[in-house]
C-alpha cells in the first residue's frame, strides 16, 4: 500500500495545501492515490460496492499510525464529512462513518457523525481537480449544532 507516512511533527505537503485558507493546527493524509492504483480500487468499492468493511479496516490501521505517532495532545472530535440527504439514500450508507469511527475508538475521541450538514446535492466532482473540489465546496457546509462544538 502507498503509505505517506507523513508525521504530525513536521509539516507535510497536506499542510501546506491548507495555509492561508483554514485556521488548523495539523493536518495529515494516510495512503497516497495513484490514478488504476490499489487506493483508488479500494476506494471503489467502499463507495459503489458497498463494502463497508474497508473503511473499518483502513480506520483501524490510520488510527493505529497516529496512536504510534505520539505527537498530538488530543483529538476531541472526529466528524465525517456528510452526504447530502438524496445521495445518503440512494447509497445507505456514508462510506467515510466506519473510517471515522474506528479513528476515533482509537484515538479516544467523540465520533460527532450529524456535526455538519451537506445543503447542496453537488454533481460528482471525480473530474475536477483540488482547486476545483474545494472552490465547489466552500459553502456546501453548514454546522448542524455550533454550540456542541464550543471550547
Amino acid at each position: 500500500m502507498p503509505l505517506t507516512e507523513y508525521s504530525f511533527n513536521v509539516e507535510n505537503a497536506v499542510d501546506r495545501i491548507f495555509f492561508g485558507r483554514n485556521t488548523i493546527k495539523k493536518a495529515n493524509s494516510f495512503l497516497f492515490f495513484i490514478e488504476n492504483g490499489i487506493v483508488k480500487s479500494l476506494i471503489h468499492h467502499l463507495k459503489y460496492r458497498n463494502q463497508q468493511q474497508i473503511g473499518t479496516m483502513l480506520g483501524d490501521w490510520h488510527g493505529q499510525i497516529i496512536k504510534e505517532n505520539n505527537y498530538l495532545d488530543k483529538i476531541d472530535y472526529i466528524i465525517p464529512v456528510p452526504l447530502h440527504p438524496k445521495k445518503m439514500k440512494k447509497r445507505g450508507y456514508n462510506q467515510v462513518s466506519m473510517f471515522g469511527m474506528r479513528l476515533a475508538h482509537h484515538l479516544n475521541a467523540e465520533f460527532l457523525e450529524n456535526a455538519l450538514v451537506k445543503t447542496a446535492n453537488t454533481k460528482t466532482q471525480t473530474k475536477k481537480g483540488r482547486i476545483g473540489r474545494w472552490q465547489n465546496n466552500r459553502a456546501l457546509y453548514i454546522l448542524n449544532d455550533p454550540l456542541q462544538l464550543e471550547n
